[in-house]
């Protein structure tokens, strides 16, 4: 089963940025706030385009 992007993107923020890039605690905590916040805007902008919302359905 193919990886989905929450568990990709928990390994990236748990062991890559702290292990290999050896990124300190704030610099990580910025990384996950701004994706969530990137991620809350796609979620934003798919459900405004999708045709179901805006009544032509």
């Amino acid at each position: 089963m193919p990886k989905t992007f929450d568990t990709t993107m928990g390994e990236f923020m748990r062991t890559y940025l702290p292990g290999v890039r050896n990124r300190d605690k704030d610099t990580i905590d910025s990384y996950r706030y701004s994706i969530n916040l990137f991620v809350t805007f796609l979620e934003q902008n798919i459900d405004a385009q999708s045709p179901s919302s805006s009544g032509r359905g």
